[in-house]
């Protein structure tokens, strides 16, 4: 079950409207056309993601580890050992129940001359990817999860009418055209911004954000846009809030599930509100301060069949929920929801997080609607020539 990742991740590698152009006016792809596009930003698991896309500079994944290479500068050391150090410690499911310590700062506490913000992205970028290849590994039959990473900003791919119209040539071409190996079910995207405006819900270092380079959250107007050609293609959308205290699972026992149905609430009036959820909230990456984003999770338990009360391959987050949390939980389920306490028997001893609820935006008959796993049948592997 293959899953479209919109993210950029390494400039100087290919991306998806690179590998398209020329393609304008073709009524579909061809299969050289898409093979190429296979060939460069389809990924299966994170030794070939490494390759196609980690800067060689920077070392690669080899199985369980993962090598710094040679990184100069102090500030690139400090950034990538960070992760290693996490990759190496957790590439192998070994994870620990959450339990919050006082003496362990967030990076969100740290000054901004650790870390930049777009460093720390691409950061958690590469975390979102590992646990998605983690998650999706676990229950996985004869279903092999994929990613195929656009490499370029969603604001980029709006910015140009004639880009759009090449992407949704492509989706209609392994959606509706091709075998369904080649089909899209679900699609990620990272940091959403919670307001209209910039700034939003992070701030994590004050003072240090560097306008006009395109790196800030997706707006909620581009969500919109961008689940207009993906709804059209039967893609369902996965979206976080951008990372840091205001969305992580602390901040959630504390306030419930009400920031985010506001946060969403222009989502729901939308035409393709079926084929569209909120992923929340992002979990923390143990001893890091790194967050590992909830839509990268949930797409990868929805790929491998998984639905409401699946549990995850992550830890419980030990915060005790509040009344505003147990209330909103008790009412109707909304989103692709990670919970560590549920009213459901005998989840008490369990020691991971359960996607509690998979939810789209689409309200109707007092509930939101569910989720259904895609599954691919004899008949679905029919070819249609383009």
């Amino acid at each position: 079950m293959r899953t479209i990742l919109f993210a950029q991740i390494n400039d100087q590698k290919e991306d998806i409207m690179s590998l398209l152009a020329g393609t304008g006016g073709q009524l579909a792809l061809s299969d050289e056309q898409i093979q190429e596009i296979n060939a460069h930003l389809l990924v299966r698991n994170m030794e070939e993601f490494a390759q196609k896309f980690l800067p060689e500079q920077r070392g690669k994944y080899a199985g369980d580890r993962f090598h710094t290479g040679d990184v100069n500068d102090k500030e690139s050391q400090d950034a990538v050992g960070i992760l290693a150090h996490h990759l190496e410690k957790h590439a192998k499911n070994q994870y620990e129940v959450w339990r919050p310590r006082k003496s362990e700062k967030a990076y969100d506490e740290i000054p901004g001359t650790v870390c930049s913000r777009k460093k720390r992205i691409q950061q958690e970028i590469v975390l979102g990817v590992q646990a998605f290849f983690r998650q999706a590994g676990i229950g996985q039959k004869n279903r092999q999860a994929e990613l195929l990473i656009v490499n370029i900003s969603v604001k980029e791919l709006l910015a140009h009418p004639e880009k759009c119209a090449v992407f949704e040539t492509y989706l209609d071409t392994v959606n509706h055209k091709m075998y369904t190996t080649e089909q899209v079910a679900y699609a990620v995207l990272p940091e959403v911004s919670c307001h209209a405006e910039r700034g939003s819900i992070r701030e994590r270092f004050p003072g240090s954000s560097t306008a006009g380079e395109g790196s800030g959250p997706v707006l909620t107007a581009d969500v919109e846009r961008l689940l207009t050609v993906l709804g059209r293609h039967n893609v369902l959308l996965l979206y976080q809030y951008e990372t840091g205290a205001g969305t992580s699972a602390k901040a959630f026992a504390a306030n419930g599930v009400l920031p985010y149905q506001r946060a969403a609430a222009a989502l729901e009036k939308h035409a393709y509100a079926a084929s569209v959820s909120c992923c929340y909230p992002n979990l923390t990456a143990p001893q890091e301060g790194l967050y590992i984003g909830a839509a990268y999770v949930a797409a990868a338990l929805l790929s491998s069949g998984a639905g409401e009360g699946s549990v995850t391959a992550f830890p419980k987050e030990l915060y005790p929920y509040g009344a505003q949390a147990r209330e909103d939980i008790a009412r109707a389920k909304y989103g692709c929801l990670f919970a560590s306490e549920t009213s459901m028997p005998g989840w008490g001893a369990e020691p991971h997080m359960v996607m509690l609820s998979s939810r789209a935006c689409r309200y109707e008959q007092g509930t939101y609607m569910m989720i259904k796993a895609r599954s691919k049948t004899k008949e679905d592997s029919k070819y249609v020539s383009p």
